[in-house]
């Protein structure tokens, strides 16, 4: 105010959202200098700033600073934004059967009106055949079975060597029982995030049940059901509890 009045201000710039006046004047030695100074954030105190500048003929524009009104609501409002689509997000994927993590079980759905595989497509395999095809009729008509006391087996454990056509028998007893088929690999069910494996098994199980009747192959099931051991570290003791809880959701599953 003193150097308005003295009229050795040569040009001032009210900045309004920063609550700053800045420009230059003329200092004591005659050299033009910069300077900046706050004032109070009211609209009396810039009104007065201004009329004090304009009243000593001091050139002097007004700068509403509409950027930094724009950044400064926004910077408060991003990390509600940013929770609310992650929220969004969490919510989609669950009902896709994902997660975070991809808690969802991944597997490769084929039902039975897509299905085109069968005995016939099997060759080689006899006696394989002959048993999977009591399998069949068990699901084709489990009433029947049940009336006699027949139990259909938990499970069915294919051995050979890779391309000996486990999965084509898999398949074709699939598409035999019109029954959808769910194939996913043993490596899947493990991960790095412990539990997430036994997660996607549930979540699996849970979905052939609704899809009744339905076969599960899961591919080299060896990865995950060798033995039931500790490792040794942490990292491997890690892997071996994702790999131990991914079996007992089998097993539990199963039963």
């Amino acid at each position: 105010m003193a150097l308005a009045e003295d009229g050795r201000i040569r040009r001032a710039e009210i900045l309004d959202y920063d609550s700053y006046v800045v420009g230059r004047y003329l200092a004591s030695d005659r050299s033009v200098r910069r300077y900046s100074a706050p004032y109070l954030k009211a609209s009396d105190s810039r009104a007065q700033l201004a009329a004090t500048l304009l009243d000593n003929r001091v050139p002097t524009t007004v700068n509403q600073q509409n950027a930094k009104s724009l950044v400064g609501p926004a910077t408060i409002l991003l990390p509600s934004l940013l929770l609310v689509v992650v929220l969004i997000y969490l919510i989609l994927s669950y009902q896709r059967g994902t997660g975070l993590f991809g808690i969802g079980s991944g597997a490769r759905k084929v039902t039975a009106e897509q299905s085109s595989a069968s005995f016939v497509d099997v060759a080689g395999q006899e006696q394989a055949v002959t048993e999977l095809r009591e399998i069949a009729d068990f699901l084709s008509d489990p009433e029947r079975f049940a009336a006699v006391g027949v139990q259909v087996p938990k499970g069915i454990l294919l051995y050979g060597p890779p391309g000996c056509g486990k999965t084509l028998m898999a398949r074709a007893l699939a598409g035999e029982a019109g029954a959808t088929f769910y194939s996913i690999s043993g490596a899947d069910f493990v991960e790095v995030y412990v539990g997430v494996g036994a997660a996607r098994v549930r979540d699996l199980f849970h979905e052939a049940r609704e899809n009744a009747p339905a076969i599960v192959f899961i591919d080299e099931i060896d990865s995950v059901g060798r033995r039931r051991a500790a490792g040794s570290g942490p990292v491997a003791t890690g892997t071996r509890d994702e790999q131990d809880q991914a079996l007992n959701g089998i097993l539990a599953e199963m039963d």
